[in-house]
Parts: C-alpha cells; sequence; structure tokens
C-alpha cells in the first residue's frame, strides 16, 4: 500500500489497491488451490503463498516453509520499495 500511495496520486492509489485485492482474491490462489502451470506461478505471488501456508496449516497441522520464505521474499521487496518511493510530503 505504501509503494501505491508513493508511486500514484491518492485517487488511483484506492482504485489499484482495490482491484489487486479482489485479483488476488480470485485468482491469486487465497481462496482456491490451483494444480498445474497455473498453481505453479501463483504459489510465488503472495496472495498464493499466504493461501498454501494457511491451507498446509489448517489440513496436515505442519509448517509451510517455502511459502513462508515466499512471504517473506514479497515483504522484503516492499520494504524496500516503499522505503524508495514513499514520502508523506508532498511533492
Amino acid at each position: 500500500g505504501l509503494l501505491l500511495a508513493g508511486t500514484v496520486r491518492a485517487e488511483a492509489t484506492l482504485a489499484l489497491a482495490n482491484l489487486l485485492w479482489l485479483g488476488m482474491m480470485a485468482g491469486g490462489g487465497l481462496a482456491i488451490d490451483h494444480g498445474g502451470t497455473w498453481g505453479a506461478v501463483v504459489s510465488w505471488l503472495p496472495s498464493g503463498a499466504l493461501g498454501q501456508a494457511l491451507r498446509q496449516g489448517v489440513v496436515t497441522g505442519t509448517y509451510g516453509w517455502s511459502s513462508y520464505g515466499v512471504l517473506i521474499f514479497w515483504a522484503v521487496l516492499g520494504f524496500l520499495g516503499a522505503r524508495r518511493f514513499f514520502s508523506f510530503e508532498t511533492r
């Protein structure tokens, strides 16, 4: 969210954040487990990794360490991008 807010106007930030959320819910693997090639691609997205980690924890009671690694990677990438582009002062 901060990365979006630092790169586009407020209206566009709201619109893009809502579209991203809906896209991740619909096809990003958060709600539905995908198989095949699409499932392999989705598992590298934040929503797919979160869904996979939650499903693995609830169904099997184990930790999905690879999913946590993907989530940590995206968190660090988002933090670095927000640190670079976000500012509380208007330009």
